[in-house]
This record gives C-alpha cells, sequence and structure tokens, in this order.
C-alpha cells in the first residue's frame, strides 16, 4: 500500500463522513472545541514551518449543525456514531524544497511534542520516505481526538488531520472503515492513557 494513497483515502473518509455524518448536539452551548482533551491547534505546524498551508479544512459548530438533517436521512446509524464528533480540521504544507530527511526530522518533531501533551501513537508507516503517523488522546472511556500525519516527498507536502470528537474504541474500525488498517489491535484505554 502507497502511504500517499492511504493518506488520500484516509482522508476522503474523514472529510465524507463529516459531509454526511455530522452531529447535531446544539454546539452554541457547549464549550470552545479549542477545550476539548482531544482538540490540536493545526497553526502551530504553520508556525514551526514558518509558512501558511496551501490544504485548509475546518468544519465544526454552524456547519456540522447544518449537515446533521442529511446525514440521518442518509445513514441513522453512521449519524449515531458520529454524533460525539465536534470537529475536523485539515492543513497541506507544500515543502518542495525540503529534502527527505528535513521531512523526517519535521515528522519527529510533530510526533515527539503531541507526544509530550499526552497523546499515543497507535499506527506509524513508513514505507521508502513517506511516512503516516496516527496518534489518539483518550479521555475517560473514549478517544477524544485523533491526528494524522503524512509525509510524502514524492508529492511534495506533510499532510495534517485532527478530528475531534468522543469516539469509542469499538467505534473505530467503522470510522476507518476502507483505509485498509485493521484497528481491531489499537489497544483500549488504560488508566496510563485517562
Amino acid at each position: 500500500m502507497r502511504t500517499l494513497r492511504f493518506a488520500t483515502l484516509f482522508a476522503a473518509i474523514l472529510i465524507g463522513a463529516t459531509a454526511l455524518w455530522a452531529p447535531h448536539d446544539g454546539h452554541a452551548q457547549s464549550p470552545p472545541v479549542s477545550d476539548d482533551p482531544g482538540y490540536v491547534d493545526l497553526n502551530q505546524f504553520a508556525e514551526a514551518l514558518d509558512m501558511r498551508p496551501n490544504i485548509e479544512v475546518n468544519i465544526q459548530g454552524a456547519l456540522l449543525d447544518m449537515v446533521s438533517s442529511r446525514a440521518e436521512r442518509k445513514n441513522s446509524d453512521a449519524g449515531r456514531l458520529m454524533q460525539n464528533l465536534r470537529s475536523i480540521q485539515v492543513r497541506g504544507f507544500p515543502i518542495a524544497d525540503a529534502a527527505p530527511a528535513d521531512y523526517e526530522a519535521y515528522f519527529d518533531r510533530f510526533t515527539d511534542d503531541l507526544k509530550s501533551e499526552g497523546w499515543e501513537q497507535v499506527v506509524f508507516v513508513r514505507e521508502d520516505n513517506q511516512r503516516v503517523s496516527m496518534l489518539m488522546r483518550h479521555h475517560e472511556d473514549a478517544v477524544a481526538g485523533l491526528t494524522v500525519m503524512v509525509s510524502d516527498p514524492s508529492d511534495a507536502r506533510l499532510l495534517f488531520i485532527n478530528i475531534v470528537g468522543s469516539i469509542q474504541p469499538d467505534e473505530l474500525d467503522t470510522i476507518m472503515g476502507g483505509s485498509g488498517l485493521d484497528m481491531g489491535e489499537v489497544a483500549p484505554p488504560s488508566d496510563d492513557n485517562l
């Protein structure tokens, strides 16, 4: 499996899931999504790279509410599954002038930063100079957020995806369906991760 194909498929699944199965739980009365334990400020990557993203997607709040009725008509099971989703962010950065070693240094630095903030790396794929890393953060008995990072020199891009919401571990297979990853092997949260 080529890393870029995986990343593209994963991003399409996540964005498609948001477009079809968004929640409608009264975001106006909820605390800001930036206060959620699963939230990652993807702008920190722009600052670290000292560049603006050429791909930027932010889906939350009113936009999620707006598509909720469509979600229920299209697929009520998926709508219920995704009802606790609060936000999806995507950022893509072109770094055509960077050498593969630079990609690896950025990737390692960002992974280490997230780990130091309580995120757990649950998937890591390396193929040639391509890398994919999925990190999750647990809160109470659920996954509070997923963050995916992709580095692909052949595409000259770093891609970051952050999904915020309360996701039960047994729901990860459904969310990841079609991505080619077997989430059944991902350990449920332990006391150390809470």
